[in-house]
């Protein structure tokens, strides 16, 4: 650790000079700007006495021009402004009356409740209440409103997230196109595991929004940023859920859970338990050719992968609010996993097209996994334009995989039986303080620091029955990351402006067999600018905005321990990978409110992909070990579309990319810049007021992702929801991958090595899911949410 401070001492420092000196300057230049703000507020409350989810607040003068506004989640009534006089408020929400309330604003005023009458209409006899509109666009972000919308009666959160425009779910997870995998808050926390968003039930979501070019505020890894805002802790009152999904596919599965949110007067609670029992059957034919002097090595296998998984997965939660200034919350996450495989492939080696060898090849073996995650919050509200934030999280994962992998050969007689065994220790420990000053209700200065550390401990282990050379490796790596950022807000009449900078400096450390194979410190700057509109008319709004951002190779590409792959192949890390600097820059126009236009470039300096190189004593032999290339770039073009029609929703989202990407192979270079294409489209409707359909198409051209080349895949899905008991129980069905084309086939080609993966995955399902709630929330007057200081100022 005394190591690790001498290097940062002088970095750090200088920075701390630095944000300290842009603190005194603002200080000295905007005291102009600071007056008292007054505040407005209210509940807004529906006929049958619950909170509204949604709603927009509008403050207009005596001569109806509009002074400022916000968004209103929760029924939580909170508008600010600098000026007194007299105004009146407008309060719309879609499916109910607009009201208008008079206003005299000479000092903050308090409303109590509001009630919002419904609107309703007539079609062929049945009466349907008007929906939210789903998907809306602002200062170049995606915003997705899920309560009272079509998107509720979804079956999970990730078909929800999946419906966002440029955002793709499949059994990997979520990603967002041409960013990768994105970072995802919950209520203004960090998630540090996908498995916490999973445990997310449709009913409990408000909205999200996906940030596809996250600011200097968020870490310099992170390319996309997707916010969930829930209804946890927004009412008073018991609540409790129950469900289960069957899984009907190759293979039966079954997930079973139950969900309780607790709030009493200051106090908040929150327990959810997931039980998944999980089961797959996949068909996987593979390739690899490896190009010799002497002639060429093909190596090919047709096998059949069983896996069976049990996840445990436990969520506790509290909060508690001192007073209308301190918050604290707690929560507390355990994921247990065991995972069993059963494998059997039938492996040909052919030399110069003459067959070589033949192996029948069983590989059984066991995957345990436990992981504990431990988050405190604490929120300090001094006034209205001041907010200081403190979250901590500690991160202790255990994993222990063994194999038991045998080689029956058929021609040559030499049969080997091999056994593989890792054990890891990982843990990690993050502390971050972050200062918000709103100066008034258009400028906002943001500071913040943050330190994160990662250790690993991993044991690896290969013993072969037929030869002595057994392997052994105990790697050690460890990870010291320090930041610090500051960004500044400005919003004006018709336009604002968002500049942000960043600096992280890191040690890392990695020892293979108590020698040290790595040891490096860097420090790197990563500035922000966005520029956007406020409002600028209904028909047009834009943004434009640039980001720097690092992607660090993770423990796993730099773990120098072998991976078994099969008798001629096998993995290996490489502690000597650079990280990858890429710039992005971005421009996002939207027209009448619901078509959205973007285009956006990306420069990538040391991008990393995993190669296939002959190894260097036996060149038979093919090792896959990531490496860096020089540089790749990127274009993405991109259009959405969506709107409401009374019963029936439509979605559009379609794009093109085009790579350029040199590749080295068979001692010339080969040139991508093939372009790509993706089409998403997605249809609601609504049958009864207790009866929703929806149907999604997803369609992706072949694509290039520097060397992997990716076939085309389309992906048809279909769910029907029926609610039951004043919506107590509903009833979904879903059939997903229709077609059994969610997956593409890939091939590689690097060096002197050609490799290759056709995929026939347990795709196709069909799901059925109960879910039955206890108890409903009951509406109470709260003069502050927990959202007080994330409701978007006027734009």
């Amino acid at each position: 650790m005394s190591k690790l401070l001498i290097k940062n001492f002088d970095k750090m420092k200088a920075f701390g000079k630095w944000l300290l000196a842009i603190g005194i300057i603002g200080c000295i230049t905007l005291p102009g700007y600071s007056q008292e703000l007054l505040r407005i507020r209210g509940v807004i409350i529906a006929s049958d006495s619950t909170n509204m989810d949604y709603c927009n607040l509008l403050l207009y003068d005596q001569d109806s021009t509009l002074v400022t506004g916000t968004t209103c989640y929760n029924g939580v009534l909170d508008i600010a402004y600098n000026k007194t006089g007299d105004y009146y408020l407008v309060i719309t929400s879609l499916g109910y009356r607009d009201l208008s309330i008079p206003i005299a604003l000479k000092t903050s005023v308090d409303l109590g409740l509001i009630t919002m009458e419904v609107t309703s209409y007539t079609l062929n006899d049945v009466t349907v209440t008007s929906r939210l509109p789903k998907i809306g666009y602002a200062q170049g972000k995606a915003e997705v409103q899920v309560s009272n919308t079509s998107l509720a009666h979804l079956p999970t959160i990730k078909d929800i997230l999946g419906r966002a425009p440029g955002v793709r779910s499949d059994d990997n997870g979520i990603s967002v196109i041409g960013r990768g995998i994105p970072e995802i808050y919950i209520d203004g926390k960090r998630v540090n595991s996908f498995s916490e968003v999973e445990m997310l039930q449709p009913n409990e979501i408000i909205s999200f929004d996906v940030d596809k070019n996250p600011s200097a505020r968020y870490a310099a890894d992170v390319t996309s940023v997707i916010r969930i805002k829930t209804k946890r802790g927004a009412f008073e009152g018991i609540s409790t859920q129950l469900y289960n999904t069957s899984i009907f596919s190759r293979k039966y599965s079954d997930i079973a859970g139950l969900r309780a949110n607790f709030s009493k007067g200051k106090f908040r609670g929150y327990l959810g338990y997931d039980y998944n029992d999980l089961s797959n059957k996949d068909y996987i034919d593979s390739y690899e050719y490896n190009y010799l002097q002497s002639g060429v090595i093909r190596n090919t296998e047709s096998s059949i992968n069983i896996y069976d998984r049990r996840d445990h997965q436990l969520m506790i939660g509290a909060g508690y609010r001192f007073s209308p200034k301190h918050d604290l919350s707690l929560q507390y996450h355990l994921a247990v996993s065991e995972k069993e495989s059963n494998n059997r492939g039938e492996q040909t080696i052919h030399q110069d097209d003459a067959i070589q060898n033949k192996f029948t090849i069983t590989d059984t073996g066991e995957d345990k996994s436990n992981s504990n995650i431990l988050s405190v919050a604490y929120v300090f509200s001094p006034s209205d334009n001041h907010k200081l934030s403190f979250w901590g999280d500690g991160i202790f994962y255990n994993t222990t995989v063994s194999q038991t992998i045998f080689e029956d050969s058929h021609i040559l007689e030499n049969d080997d039986q091999i056994l593989y065994y890792n054990k890891g220790k990982s843990n990690a420990q993050t502390l971050k303080l972050e200062y918000e000053w709103g100066v008034n209700d258009n400028v906002q200065f943001l500071f913040g620091v943050r330190y994160g550390r990662s250790e690993s401990d991993i044991v690896s282990k290969i013993g072969y029955q037929s030869t002595t050379g057994d392997y052994q490796t105990d790697n050690a790596i460890s990870d010291d990351n320090y930041a610090g950022y500051i960004q500044f807000t400005h919003d004006l009449e018709a336009i604002g402006y968002r500049i942000g900078l960043r600096n992280e400096s890191s040690v890392y450390n990695a020892k293979a067999n108590g020698e040290v194979i790595k040891d490096d410190t860097d420090s790197k700057w990563f500035p922000s600018v966005s520029l956007y509109s406020n409002n600028l008319s209904k028909i047009f709004e834009f943004s434009v905005s640039y980001t720097s951002k690092i992607t660090r190779p993770t423990f796993g590409q730099l773990n120098p321990a072998r991976q078994y792959l099969n008798n001629l192949s096998y993995k290996i890390g490489n502690p000597s990978l650079k990280a990858t600097i890429n710039h992005n820059a971005t421009i996002d126009v939207t027209l009448w409110e619901n078509l959205n236009i973007y285009a956006s470039y990306d420069y990538y300096k040391n991008p990393i992909l995993l190669s296939g190189v002959q190894d260097t004593d036996k060149p038979g032999i093919i090792i896959f070990t990531p490496i860096n290339i020089d540089k790749s770039e990127e274009w993405d073009i991109g259009v959405s579309y969506n709107k409401e029609w009374n019963w029936f929703g439509l979605s559009v989202d379609a794009g093109v990319t085009f790579p350029n990407v040199k590749i080295p192979f068979m001692g010339s270079v080969l040139k991508r810049k093939t372009e790509s294409y993706y089409f998403q489209v997605s249809t609601d409707f609504t049958i009864t007021k207790n009866t929703f359909l929806s149907l999604n198409y997803n369609y992706q051209s072949k694509s290039i992702d520097l060397m992997t080349n990716f076939t085309a895949s389309q992906d048809l899905s279909a769910s029907l929801t029926q609610y039951f008991f004043k919506r107590k129980l509903s009833i979904n069905l879903s059939v997903n991958d229709i077609l059994r084309k969610s997956y593409s086939d890939w091939f590689d080609k690097y060096g002197y090595v050609e490799a290759g993966q056709y995929n026939n995955m347990d795709s196709r399902n069909i799901r059925l899911t109960l879910r039955y709630n206890f108890n409903n929330y009951k509406n109470v007057y709260r003069r502050k949410s927990n959202y007080d200081q994330e409701l978007n100022r006027l734009r």
